[in-house]
């Protein structure tokens, strides 16, 4: 299987605010830390059973068996990674809740307006979700 090794995830994007506009944030924090599932594994065909029976069994037997535990890695890892991807998004709805003033605003509106903005944007993705939850907030000022 591929490399194991996912990215460590800081604590909090905040500093990229100071070198990127919040697209570009976005943008950069999907391609450094974001990672792409695999591939499944193919299952093995099992064998014609026309000629060479005893053979195609006994390697189809093999093939299973390691089919099985590539498998098992699979599972593993996409499971892995869909964690850590859950991370990647959980730091990008923190970073553009910072950075759009969502604490300015009354703590008893908070969960509702970005539940707004995240229901009107999240289809084109976090950057939308953004200049929505900017539109909301511009409200309370």
């Amino acid at each position: 299987m591929e490399n194991t090794t996912l990215p460590i995830l800081p604590e909090s994007l905040n500093d990229l605010a100071a070198r990127f506009d919040i697209y570009d944030a976005i943008k950069h924090v999907y391609e450094i830390y974001l990672v792409e599932y695999p591939s499944a594994p193919a299952k093995p065909k099992e064998p014609s059973l026309k000629d060479g029976v005893s053979a195609a069994v006994i390697k189809y037997g093999e093939d299973f068996k390691a089919w099985e535990q590539a498998k098992a890695e699979y599972i593993e890892r996409r499971s892995a990674i869909q964690k850590h991807n859950g991370k990647v998004n959980r730091l990008i709805e923190s970073f553009i809740k910072d950075q759009s003033g969502l604490d300015n605003i009354p703590i008893q509106y908070r969960d509702k307006v970005y539940s707004h903005a995240y229901s009107d944007g999240h289809s084109d993705g976090y950057y939308t979700v953004y200049q929505k939850l900017c539109s909301l907030v511009e409200i309370f000022e």
